[in-house]
């Protein structure tokens, strides 16, 4: 157990449990085990603290580890950080704040550690946090699609909003998940999702059945990719995309960090502009996992640039812990094209100019960045290309994308000029005989 000066003086902080399939469960199937403390108060501040008789993984493996320090080993956030980027991931994202800031508005004053001691008893992926008085929130997810259809009628006026949109109801799925974009957390017949929607203003008709799209390209190209589909809401007719959770079942709940967090490197918009991909490759690396990942690492970054995917920042891509306890990368997610050669879109490619990217000297690039055989590099990126050529248009016919629509996508994606290069790469695989890739959903690995 933790030691504390008194029972009477208890340190004012959270209790943090992880998701260990190694761990017996309770007799709900649940667990939990308590791996530690976070001061919340105190001259201790931000400190987390191990319990004495902890022995599951790491919370963070390469900012946290606690097994090379004597039991019950400390960990004080660096600098004048008050709060490790592991907990921190576990805080809502841009909507979310934003919603909360109109809930409460003292909210956005509090630092990042006040901000989350504020939710009490509260659960993310597979971690749980909880306080030592009476939980404040419940971990509630949305069962309806009526419920959807409430949301998505007061985001009509995005970014303002007539009433406040955090109820009892909602308060646990719309503040819980991170991202810029509005999203609630859903479960519907037992299984769990991400619900996202589409707001006045997008790029898009309907974005949602776009971004559906791209991830079943993603689907046909190789990459590990959850399941997702779109639902027409009866009553107004919106489209809300649903991507299934991969960090959430019923019997299982998986730990998960961000690149963000696992790199220190925030390269969010115009942030580290030199950042790329070798960063991740060092992660890969130093959580020992194995060569697939580092194959899924390079498909993915030649499908971001190929699609000029724009939001492709190291807090989108994330590693989690399998029922194993073994470390990997998550399924892909927010995968949306963006036309006009965004720059941020082949950054980790080590291209800031997208045009100087997708030309052959992609693959000699990342052959250097990965510090991989030219022919290995050269392989995974070619059968990437060419399956997306392949599928490209069925999918687009399969997920229902409007014809507007369909026609950003052929102007965001260059085909084209992938095709080209697959040509150039290998004149005996054209995107006739690329097939449609392997079919995979969340249970990639």
């Amino acid at each position: 157990m933790i030691s504390h000066p008194s029972r009477t003086a208890r340190p004012e902080g959270l209790l943090v449990s992880l998701w260990n399939p190694d761990f017996p469960g309770d007799t709900n199937g649940r667990h939990w085990q308590n791996a530690g403390f976070l001061h919340t108060k105190g001259p201790h501040r931000g400190r987390f603290v191990y319990r004495r008789d902890y022995d599951g993984p790491p919370l963070d493996p390469l900012h946290l580890d606690y097994r090379t320090q004597a039991p019950g080993a400390f960990f004080d956030p660096p600098g004048q950080d008050r709060l490790f980027d592991v907990f921190q991931d576990a805080l809502p994202g841009h909507f979310g704040i934003g919603l909360l800031a109109r809930h409460d508005p003292g909210f956005q004053d509090r630092d990042a550690l006040e901000q989350l001691a504020t939710f009490g008893r509260r659960a993310h992926a597979g971690l749980l946090f909880r306080p030592y008085g009476p939980e404040r929130t419940g971990e509630r997810d949305l069962t309806r699609l009526a419920e959807l259809e409430a949301i998505q009628a007061q985001l009509a006026g995005w970014p303002s909003l007539e009433t406040d949109l955090l109820t009892p109801t909602t308060f646990y799925a719309l503040t819980s998940l991170g991202g810029a974009r509005p999203k609630a957390s859903v479960c519907l017949g037992g299984r769990y999702f991400v619900a996202k929607f589409n707001l006045p203003g997008d790029p898009y008709t309907s974005l949602a059945r776009v971004e559906h799209a791209t991830l079943r390209l993603a689907a046909a190209a190789g990459l590990c990719v959850p399941a997702s589909s779109v639902v027409t809401l009866p009553e107004s007719g919106a489209d809300v995309l649903l991507v299934e959770r991969y960090d959430r079942s019923r019997q299982h709940r998986a730990h998960n960090l961000s690149l963000r967090t696992l790199t220190g490197i925030d390269n969010v918009g115009t942030r580290r502009s030199d950042v790329d991909a070798r960063e991740v490759d060092r992660v890969l690396g130093a959580l020992k996992t194995p060569v697939g990942e580092h194959h899924e690492w390079i498909r993915r970054v030649a499908f971001m640039a190929g699609i000029q995917d724009a939001d492709n920042h190291l807090g989108n891509t994330a590693m989690q812990l399998d029922a194993h306890n073994a470390w990997g990368l998550t399924p892909v997610y927010d995968l949306v094209p963006v036309t006009g050669n965004p720059p941020f879109a082949t950054r980790l490619a080590g291209f800031p100019d997208p045009r100087q990217a997708l030309t052959p000297h992609f693959v000699p690039a990342i052959s250097r960045l990965f510090a991989r055989p030219l022919d290995e590099v050269q392989a995974l990126v070619t059968r990437t290309w060419a399956a997306m050529g392949a599928a490209a248009e069925d999918v687009f016919r399969e997920a229902r994308v409007c014809a507007a629509d369909r026609a950003l996508l052929r102007e965001a994606i260059p085909l084209a000029t992938l095709s080209t290069l697959v040509a150039h790469a290998a004149p005996g695989l054209s995107s006739s005989r690329a097939g449609r890739g392997r079919t995979v959903d969340h249970q990639c690995r």
